[in-house]
């Protein structure tokens, strides 16, 4: 899995939110 740390945009909306 990697968390949606990533991307600045997903992280503003799914802050802490991991994907598969």
């Amino acid at each position: 899995m990697a968390c949606v740390g990533w991307i600045i945009f997903f992280e503003m909306f799914y802050f802490g939110f991991c994907i598969i």
